[in-house]
């Protein structure tokens, strides 16, 4: 391997001679045609500048026998893919060019392809789970949500217990969680699979959000007593059947023959294992310098952390956990008076990039090292020091959350309880789904708790000793991710959206924008509209003009944040749910950038049209009613288009299929700037490719269950630095619209390190607060539009 540095092009030329050379001298390389070939060797060279590695890579992929290659195989040439551009690239270029592992994963992609190896088989747990284990081991790759269930079932209930007790109910359905995760994952597995199958027979495509809708999380009060595992199916197995009840028998017969086809049942029961695996928290995360993998913990050793003062207190599972032991766990727990301060290596280990991980860890006491094997063993940790649940997620979540290697942390709230998660283990939807679950088993140990006397006792506990030499502190600190803020809003007025929703259908039945497509909308156009308010353009010039360097750098830099953002057209990643389409696919990603650049302009147009009408004089009317009546058409020619556009990207993505001809001609329907914009779009929808070209993560969850206590919800921001912005929507039980924004512009660090952390906060909440209040503005003039009459109306 070449140890000097190139510049971008040096790299990319090198390595595109040296994958045609190796092309041209391995006659098993020739499966493809010359054009692909020269189309596959561009794109590589383009993504991954990094000289002969790649041709290494490729040549050692060509060598493997047969057309499959294994995790371990696929593990060795990323990393060593990711060397090569470390090694190749000159250091400023390098951080300018790479965007994350994304690069690496979309580049080995089409290597893989190149050496005729077949990629869903080389990918046997799909793409995503392999991408998260590189891009989304992070802290900030975790993302977080909130119940409220347990702490307003206990008050309307007039249920108390003593936090000690109420302590060992989050303990015991933590235990619970990891008994029975194996039969909720085969449950989920079953309920997506199933319901596929249904639709497409039925030809039915509403059938998953009605059982969405229904759906339970925990067994109801006075329902049967069995074990929520059980009732969940049961409720399923009931819902399958009213769907066939009243089906032509003939029709139901298929159905039901399909689903119970030996050959089928044999064929789900070794997906069900293979899924539980793939998902399985009963897992540590082992860093490495690229990647994270997953190491399975024996069910003998499997234990849940307990943070109550500060300090770790691990409880030991030995296969079963009962409610009285929880109690006397926790009691004892509560007794200890440690006589040394918690020490701060957790949290500063928490912080640090887990490519970074290893070293700091070799250099501390083996006592230590010992320790903190101990809590990887402890795939939960609850943390029962109490935090105010006014504050903002990202806040609550700063609390000790264990060194990054777990997949759950539980946070106590004051009125609330709130769940940080690792995206290796969890995405947004399923996470939310356990929470929930969670919450309703602890509802259920705190009930059997009623009237109970006094706990007993038990032999004191100790917690873990985290002892770290002197200079840990320094080192950490110099690996640790760059800070963010962030911000959170209700300002948002759901039910005006629906009025949109509904007044836009009147007028055209085929312009069906849905809740996310609105929100979409509004956000490609909110740059142009955000104007900063008065007071914090003052803070920011004061700040600009300080005396202090680093405070005045830090003002220059959130000025220049504001004025560039003015006109930027954000490219947003939008994760899409895929466990209808495949449950181990996970997540299908796409990537938006808004093609319309007039849109604004044709709704100020529109709605300038409007009044104008409104004010016209009688004589005046027709030739205003006719203005109004063509601006409006142009506008929602293009919103339909919009639409039309966004529901395009979500099925190409879901099917994880390419821009082909094929695809090109099913939107040739749509205007013309559509067509122009052609050009623009991705090369591939690659669920990977995708991932690396959005500078914004936007995923809205949806609306939650009318019986959820779901409250809040912040989405995970992956480990590509150029990521900016992460918007997480949620709509509560009550029709509450919950948005949060977690900012990472680059004038952030520069404010948090010039010690202006408030003033940053208050530039992210300014922003999602000014988002929504806009986004009311704007769709009520969309309304007004829509509702007006005129004569001739279509």
């Amino acid at each position: 391997m070449n140890s000097n540095n190139y510049d971008y092009d040096e790299a990319k030329q090198l390595t595109a001679l040296s994958l045609q050379k190796l092309i041209d001298t391995t006659e098993h390389l020739t499966h493809l045609s010359l054009n692909d070939r020269s189309a596959l060797i561009e794109e590589i060279s383009r993504v991954l500048p990094a000289g002969n590695v790649p041709s290494l890579v490729a040549a050692g992929l060509a060598n493997l026998p047969g057309r499959t290659v294994s995790v371990a195989e696929n593990r060795r040439n990323l990393s060593l893919l990711m060397q090569g551009m470390q090694t190749f690239l000159d250091k400023a270029v390098y951080q300018t060019f790479f965007v994350g592992p994304a690069t690496i994963l979309s580049a080995y992609q089409m290597l893989l392809t190149l050496a005729g190896k077949d990629l869903n088989e080389s990918f046997p747990e799909g793409t995503w789970q392999f991408y998260v284990e590189f891009g989304l081991r992070e802290d900030s790759g975790r993302h977080t949500c909130e119940t409220n269930g347990f702490q307003k079932t206990l008050e309307q209930e007039g249920i108390k217990l003593s936090a000690t007790d109420e302590m060992a109910c989050w303990v015991t359905a933590s235990a619970w969680l990891l008994d029975c995760y194996p039969v909720l994952l085969a449950n989920e597995w079953i309920e997506h699979v199933r319901l596929q199958q249904i639709e497409t027979l039925l030809v039915d495509h509403t059938i998953s959000q009605r059982w969405l809708k229904l759906r339970p999380y925990t067994v109801p009060v006075g329902g049967p007593s069995i074990d929520f595992t059980d009732y969940r199916k049961s409720v399923f197995e009931e819902f399958c059947n009213n769907l066939l009840a009243n089906v032509n028998p003939r029709l139901r017969k298929k159905i039901e023959d399909a689903w119970n086809d030996k050959q089928a049942v044999a064929r789900r029961a070794s997906e069900i294992v293979a899924y539980q695996h793939q998902l399985s928290i009963r897992a540590t995360l082992q860093p490495a310098e690229h990647s994270d993998s997953r190491v399975p913990i024996d069910a003998k050793r499997l234990s849940i952390a307990t943070i109550v003062n500060k300090r770790y207190y691990l409880v030991d599972l030995n296969n079963h956990l009962s409610l009285e032991r929880a109690r006397l766990e926790g009691a004892a727990i509560t007794r200890d008076k440690p006589d040394v301060p918690a020490s701060t290596l957790d949290k500063l280990l928490c912080v640090a990039h887990r490519r970074d991980q290893m070293p700091l860890r070799r250099g501390l006491p083996e006592y230590t090292k010992a320790e903190l094997e101990r809590l990887r063993l402890a795939p939960i940790i609850l943390n029962w020091d109490q935090a105010p649940s006014e504050w903002p997620l990202v806040d609550i979540r700063g609390g000790r959350r264990g060194i990054g290697d777990q997949a759950l942390t539980i946070f106590r709230a004051s009125h609330s309880t709130v769940f940080d998660m690792s995206h290796i283990f969890f995405d947004g939807p399923w996470g939310m789904a356990v929470a929930e679950i969670l919450t309703g088993q602890a509802i259920h140990f705190a009930r059997q708790l009623v009237g109970v006397g006094k706990v007993g006792t038990l032999t004191g506990s100790h917690g873990l000793d985290f002892e770290a030499p002197p200079n840990f502190a320094t080192q950490a600190r110099k690996v640790q991710l760059a800070p963010e803020v962030s911000g959170e809003t209700t300002l948002a007025d759901l039910k005006l959206i629906q009025q949109v929703q509904g007044s836009l259908r009147r007028r055209n039945a085929d312009l069906k924008l849905t809740v996310n497509d609105i929100l979409i909308l509004h956000r490609v156009l909110f740059n142009q509209k955000y104007q900063p308010s008065t007071e914090l353009m003052v803070a920011l010039r004061q700040l600009a003009a300080s005396s202090d360097t680093k405070s005045a750098q830090a003002g220059h830099l959130a000025l220049a944040t504001l004025e560039e953002s003015r006109n930027a057209n954000p490219s947003l990643l939008i994760p899409i749910d895929a466990t209808s389409v495949n449950p181990r696919e996970r997540i299908s990603p796409t990537t938006f950038r808004n093609p319309f650049n007039n849109l604004l302009q044709q709704h100020q147009t529109a709605l300038t049209a409007l009044e104008t009408l409104d004010s016209a004089s009688k004589f005046g009317k027709a030739s205003a009613a006719n203005s109004f009546g063509n601006a409006r058409r142009d506008y929602f020619s293009t919103l339909y288009a919009f639409g039309q556009l966004l529901s395009r990207y979500k099925n190409v993505s879901l099917s994880g299929e390419s821009i082909s001809t094929t695809t090109i001609k099913l939107l040739a329907g749509l205007p013309s700037p559509v067509q122009r914009m052609l050009d623009s779009l991705p090369g591939t929808f690659d669920v990977v490719n995708d991932v690396v070209k959005g500078q914004e993560v936007f995923s809205n969850v949806g609306r939650v269950s009318v019986a959820s206590s779901l409250t809040r919800f912040n989405t995970a921001k992956d480990d590509n630095e150029k990521k900016v912005l992460a918007w997480g929507i949620m709509t509560d039980a009550q029709g509450v619209m919950h948005i949060s924004l977690r900012d990472a512009r680059p004038h952030v660090i520069a404010m948090v390190n010039a010690k202006q952390e408030a003033l940053a906060r208050r530039m992210a909440q300014e922003y999602v607060d000014a988002f929504a209040i806009t986004m009311n503005d704007y769709l009520e003039a969309l309304l007004r539009i829509s509702r007006a009459k005129t004569r001739g109306d279509i």
